[in-house]
Order: C-alpha cells, then sequence, then structure tokens
C-alpha cells in the first residue's frame, strides 16, 4: 500500500501537511484525464546569474528546511523496509518533479536518502541498505546542463533527468519508491481555454490571473486545477510501488469566505499585468497581446485540495496539518522581489512578448511596487520591531500589512493577525497613564509616539521638504499634458532607436524633399516625443489607399518605395512629353527661352534701333 505526505504551503508562507494512502491500484477506467500539451516552452531561469532560479529561491529552500522533521518522522514510522526488500532488493528508486536546477532539490533528496538508510540501519538491516537512484524531472526547456553541473560531488545516490510535464506519466509502472513533488503543482499543465476565448464568458479581458476577475474566470481556473492534480495522483498511482511513499510542498493561501471573489489587494501577477497594460498603452506591443496571456497558476485552499483528493480513486487522506516557516517571514527589498520574480516569471513572459521587453518591465514594475503601500512594508516592519515590547519580540517577524497584502483576503474589522496587535502598546506604561493619555497624549519619544502620529498602528517619518523639491524637479511625468496633445515622454528602446536613425538618414534616401537636416546642433532627444504615422482622412484613403504589394512593413521599406515611386512617374512624365512635343527640341527651346523674357528684350532694342 502506498502512501502520501502532502505538506500544502499557504503562499505565502503557512504551510499544512497531509498523510494519504493508496486505496487500491488505479483502474484505467476510472482514470482522470488531463490534455497535456508537450510544447510548454517555458522554464525557470538557469544559470547561476543574478536573475537564475538558483539565486533567487531562497523562500522555497526555508520550505524544505520546516519540511525536514515531518518527512524523517513519516519515513520512520510509515516505511515498510521488508516489504520493500521482498520486492526489490538492488535500488531504492526516488524522483523529484518539478526541480528546476536543482539547488532546492539536492538538500532535499540528501535528507530522503539519509532518513531512509537510518530506517534501514534501525531495523537492522545495514547489509542490506540498498543503492539510492534519484530521478530530476522537470520542463522539457528546463537547464538541465545546470542542474547535473551543480550535483554535489559527496552524493550517495545515482541521478539521471526525465524531462517532460509530471501531469501525466513519466516512469514505468511500479518503479518508483518514494515520490517528492516541492512548490511546483501551483504550475497548470496550460491555461484555461475559455481564459483565453473571446466568445466565453470567462474570458479573462486586461487582466493576466483570476485575482480580483469575475466569478468565470475563478472557476475556469479551479476546474482545470482540480483535472491537474487528479492526473497527477493517478500518474504517481500507477509508478508507485506497493508501500512506497509521496511526499508533496503544495503552495496553497489559507481558507476564507467568498473565495476568488474577496481580494481587497493586488498580488505580484497583478501588478505585472498593469505594468503590461501600460507598456501596451505607450505602443511597446499591442494590447491584444495583453489580453491573449494569463499566468498558469493557481493557489488552492485546504478544504479545496482534500475535496479533490477524496474524489480520487487512488488515495485516502491520514493527516492533514499547517506547518510554519518563523525564519522566513522578513519582506524582501522591492528590487529583491522583482528579482525573484523574473527568476520565475521570465521564461513564461518572453515566450508571449519576447525578450526585448524584459528590463522594461521589471523596472517599470520595481518602481511601481516600490510607490505602493506594499513597497514600504519592509519600514513599516522595522519600525514596528523597534517599539515592540519584549513579550511581542518572540512573536513571529510578520507585519499586519504585510500578511494582509500577501495572503490576498479581505481583513475584518478588529485587524488582528497571527498574534500581533495592530497598535502595540509598551509594558512600561501603566493602566493609569494610558487612562490619562486619553485626555492628555504622552509625550513624543524615540520608543513611543501618540496615536495622532501613527498610520494604521505604523509611526512614518515626515518627509524632508527639501528632498520632496528635488525628487520633483528630477521626476519626467508621464506626458506633456494637454496643451502638447499629451506628448508621452518615451522610453529609449531598440525599435525605436532604429527608427531614430532612419529619421536620420531620410535625407540620404530623397535629398529634394523639404526634411530637417539630420546633422542639427541639438544633440539630445527631447523629454516628449513620438514616432508615428500620419492619418489621411477616409476620402483620402478611399481614393489613393495603397495595394498590397504596396505596402510596407518597415519604415525603411516604405521611405525607399517612395523614392522608386517617383522615379517612375518621372520617367513616365519625361517620355509624355516628348510624345507630344509639337515642332520639335529647338521649338522647345524657343518657347522656354521666351517664357524667361530673353526674346523680349532683342525685339526692344530693334525697334529702339
Amino acid at each position: 500500500m502506498a502512501q502520501l505526505y502532502a505538506m500544502v504551503n499557504c503562499f505565502q508562507y503557512p504551510r499544512m501537511s497531509i498523510r494519504m494512502t493508496l486505496s487500491s491500484p488505479p483502474d484505467s477506467r476510472h482514470r482522470i484525464q488531463c490534455h497535456v500539451e508537450l510544447p510548454n516552452l517555458y522554464a525557470m531561469n538557469g544559470g547561476e546569474g543574478p536573475n537564475s532560479y538558483a539565486q533567487n529561491s531562497s523562500y522555497q529552500r526555508g520550505v524544505v528546511d520546516v519540511a525536514k522533521p515531518i518527512i524523517e518522522e513519516e519515513i520512520a514510522m510509515k516505511l515498510d523496509v521488508k516489504q520493500l526488500l521482498s520486492t526489490n532488493t538492488k535500488s531504492f528508486r526516488i524522483a523529484d518533479f518539478g526541480c528546476s536546477t536543482g539547488h532546492n532539490s539536492f538538500p532535499a533528496m540528501q535528507i530522503i536518502t539519509e532518513a531512509v538508510e537510518k530506517k534501514f540501519q534501525t531495523e537492522g538491516l545495514n547489509s542490506q541498505i540498498p543503492d539510492f537512484h534519484v530521478f530530476f524531472n522537470d520542463q522539457v526547456m528546463n537547464d538541465f546542463n545546470t542542474l547535473f553541473l551543480s550535483l554535489p560531488p559527496e552524493r550517495n545516490y545515482h541521478a539521471a533527468g526525465v524531462p517532460g510535464p509530471f501531469h501525466g506519466r513519466l516512469l514505468p509502472k511500479a518503479s518508483l519508491d518514494f515520490a517528492y513533488c516541492s512548490c511546483a503543482l501551483n504550475w497548470l499543465s496550460e491555461v484555461p481555454k475559455a481564459v483565453a476565448d473571446r466568445n466565453s464568458p470567462a474570458w479573462n479581458n486586461g487582466k493576466v490571473h483570476y485575482t480580483e476577475a469575475r466569478q468565470e474566470v475563478f472557476d475556469a481556473y479551479s476546474n482545470h486545477y482540480a483535472n491537474n492534480i487528479g492526473a497527477f495522483l493517478d500518474a504517481r498511482a500507477q509508478e508507485l510501488v506497493q508501500g512506497g511513499l509521496m511526499v508533496l510542498l503544495v503552495p496553497a493561501v489559507p481558507a476564507f469566505k467568498n473565495y476568488g471573489t474577496s481580494y481587497t489587494t493586488p498580488t505580484e501577477m497583478d501588478l505585472i499585468g498593469s505594468c503590461l497594460v501600460d507598456m501596451a498603452k505607450k505602443g511597446r506591443f499591442r494590447e491584444e497581446k495583453v489580453d491573449s496571456f494569463n499566468f498558469p497558476l493557481y493557489f488552492t485552499i485546504p478544504e479545496e485540495l482534500k475535496t479533490i483528493i477524496e474524489r480520487s480513486d487512488s488515495f485516502n487522506i491520514e493527516r492533514m496539518e499547517i506547518l510554519n516557516n518563523p525564519g522566513k517571514r522578513t519582506l524582501p527589498s522591492a528590487n529583491a522581489r522583482a528579482t525573484y520574480l523574473r527568476a520565475v516569471f521570465e521564461g513564461l513572459l518572453i515566450n508571449h512578448f519576447g525578450r526585448e521587453i524584459m528590463d522594461e518591465l521589471f523596472e517599470l514594475y520595481t518602481k511601481k511596487l516600490a510607490a505602493s503601500p506594499r513597497g514600504k512594508t519592509r519600514a513599516s516592519h522595522l519600525l514596528r520591531r523597534r517599539r515592540a515590547s519584549p513579550p511581542l519580540s518572540s512573536a513571529p517577524r510578520v507585519s499586519a500589512s504585510f500578511v494582509g497584502a500577501r495572503l490576498q483576503f479581505r481583513m475584518s474589522e478588529n485587524k488582528a493577525v497571527i498574534g500581533l496587535s495592530w497598535q502595540p502598546k509598551l509594558d512600561v506604561f501603566s493602566s493609569t497613564k494610558v487612562e490619562k493619555s486619553s485626555t492628555k497624549e504622552a509625550e513624543t519619544s524615540v520608543l513611543y509616539k501618540p496615536n495622532s502620529q501613527l498610520i494604521d498602528g505604523l509611526f512614518l517619518p515626515p518627509n524632508d521638504p527639501r528632498k520632496l523639491n528635488k525628487l520633483s524637479k528630477k521626476r519626467v511625468k508621464d506626458t506633456a499634458g494637454k496643451n502638447w496633445f499629451d506628448m508621452p515622454a518615451q522610453t529609449i528602446t531598440p525599435e525605436l532607436k532604429k527608427d531614430l536613425q532612419l529619421l536620420k538618414l531620410r535625407s540620404a534616401v530623397d535629398p529634394k524633399r523639404h526634411y530637417k537636416k539630420g546633422d542639427s546642433r541639438s544633440k539630445t532627444l527631447p523629454k516628449y516625443f513620438q514616432v508615428g504615422t500620419v492619418i489621411e482622412s477616409a476620402t483620402e484613403f478611399f481614393t489613393g489607399r495603397l495595394t498590397k504589394k504596396e505596402r510596407k512593413t518597415t519604415l525603411a521599406d516604405e521611405l525607399l518605395s517612395d523614392g522608386n515611386l517617383r522615379e517612375y512617374r518621372k520617367r513616365k512624365v519625361r517620355e509624355i512629353e516628348e510624345v507630344n512635343r509639337p515642332a520639335g527640341v529647338d521649338k522647345w527651346k524657343i518657347k522656354k527661352s521666351r517664357k524667361h523674357g530673353k526674346a523680349g528684350k532683342s525685339n526692344g532694342s530693334k525697334r529702339r534701333h
């Protein structure tokens, strides 16, 4: 009987553990089907660079550290080594589904192999400890090269890579002793088709995720997630041997009422979506690009996951609990959060929008996050810790504003969150002093600020007017205003730079056109400008519209084609004029000279003599 222990990681920080047993071998008649498109051409950022997943996944590593004692405990209690030896005495096979580049997978594999070795030693089977064989699985586009180059030299297992989506079968039947998956089951096999269909009521127009979207959008995500989890469990039930184990770390959110419609603070994905909309309005790409893009991620709740597992014919739930990770609660800076999201989402965004906008996108995201109330959470957290009393300092290091924003649910009016009071009081003040302060507030000090100077229970220092004036002078407005037709402040992109170079060279294409010379005195660009196409009226469009052959895709092609057309028209005019001349070339020259007055002067001189 195979057993499953699923530690559900409630995003971001509380987690819960579920233990399930394989009720019966999977029946092909009741097998859950899941359509998986193989070309999921995105993965976490590979390599070891500053934007790589290896350098920006400390939170996922913290999840492994918190789950370590539970994994060791369940292996010690539930792993039936004698049954495993009766079926296989040569090797103990482990699979990590969603390994990425391995930096968080290697510690987990070490925990599992050492716990299994300890189990064999406890049973008095030191001489029968098998060889360990680990299968590392992730998407086809995953950076397996970095994974294998980073393998620990002191490892006690043999390693192999198994590329492919884990929502389907990857290994032979009854060939796996231990299955492991951490922080990966929130990724869907694909975006729900109804969300991207313009004719569907679940079409997610103008948004990139189900957060704060319509109920139909949320239902489409929820149904797709249920199918994915069912297919994952069905595939693992076929791959696990009798007596095998499975451990899952599933990102989730806490349970709350009206799930999917009670969001009050945008998530990171919503903020990225707003940045994409702003860039589309500036002309970086078409707005249809944003309408056709959605993040294939879904964060479940414990009750929903429990219902999905209970519907499965393969597993029964035995244990379910919440885990905590108090060491990973300090909120990073806006730059660090942007780099983390870039390591996770950049491959997905490049696949849809292209690589050239990534720097601009995450720079804009960092600015928006720093300007938003959530971007100031780190400073608020540090101020709160300085004011906290000794009993409060032992509480989990989470600010109330951070929990309310990140967990994405509507907070109650009393705003009590994880043992932290919204307006903490110091123990050095007695109750009598507190009563007197109701009429006259205590004096302001370094450690204490009166309620009139608090914002949501937090003290924020006043802004220096001189610094504000300097910042306002340096700040560039988004547009030049209505008097200048809302001309935007442009960001110099490779495409825009190319167009500007072509405009400087336009006099070389047609020197007779009255263009402004490219070598002007001004060496810098104006703050507000825009490169566009002149749109003629409807009448001019229908009378002088171009044919398909005449339509060009780039500015350079259009300028060159215009020059060719002008030369063609001039040549035709010369040919027509030569045919229609009445008396040859000499008479034409006489008429031309008379037109300029030369003949008139000669006739006048004759009359005077």
